[in-house]
């Protein structure tokens, strides 16, 4: 779970920082699967033209799912080229392992791993 949880964080700084230095909204994708890092080009996103716009999957026993800060059920979380982000906190599962989870609890921070709940 710890490498997941590393990996959604290198996913989100690269994101946040793109959407800056490129002045254009990166949008990161998720299922329950796995994720992918998206740039806004006109009204369509597409996927980054790095290795980053690939789509990273986790192990067959790890699950991953996203909770905005409004308490929605999300499939994706914006960065503005401002450097604010959309908070949420994704929520990590590994069978047999228990779970683990990362958050950004307000737009101006960074995603971070939580422990313990929230802090």
């Amino acid at each position: 779970l710890k490498n997941a949880a590393t990996d959604i964080i290198s996913a989100t700084q690269w994101a946040r920082t793109k959407a800056i230095s490129d002045g254009c909204v990166y949008r990161l994708t998720v299922d329950q699967s796995g994720y992918q890092v998206l740039y806004q080009d006109q009204q369509s996103f597409v996927p980054a033209s790095t290795s980053m716009g690939q789509r990273f999957d986790f192990p067959d026993d790890v699950k991953l799912s996203l909770v905005r800060q409004d308490g929605a059920v999300g499939d994706h979380i914006d960065f503005f080229p401002d450097g604010t982000t959309e908070p949420g906190t994704f929520t990590l599962k590994q069978t047999n392992d228990g779970q683990m989870q990362v958050a950004c609890l307000s737009p101006t921070e960074q995603f971070h791993v939580l422990t313990g709940g929230s802090q």
